[in-house]
């Protein structure tokens, strides 16, 4: 049977679970982590370069050509579907 989810969209649903998942098992949510880490020296580095690199990539704002992310995963051989049992 198909699944009626495209293959993007279906990681996107994956990654707000376990962002939802994370945020109710834990302590402190990624959010609050996320702002604690930042109030640091070092994490305010890390958080606005990491920020600014994800909403440039997620808009086509850097060439294909040019994008880490793209580059990468554009030189992994194509996986094969695997029926993963939990």
């Amino acid at each position: 049977m198909k699944c009626p989810i495209k293959p993007g969209a279906r990681g996107w649903l994956v990654a707000g679970l376990v962002i939802l998942a994370a945020d109710l098992l834990d302590e402190t949510t990624l959010s609050e982590s996320f702002s604690t880490f930042s109030r640091t020296p070092h994490g305010r580095i890390i958080t606005t370069t990491s920020w600014l690199y994800l909403t440039a990539h997620m808009f086509g704002m850097i060439p294909s050509h040019r994008d880490p992310l793209v580059l990468v995963f554009s030189r992994v051989p194509k996986r094969k579907k695997v029926l993963v049992v939990v």
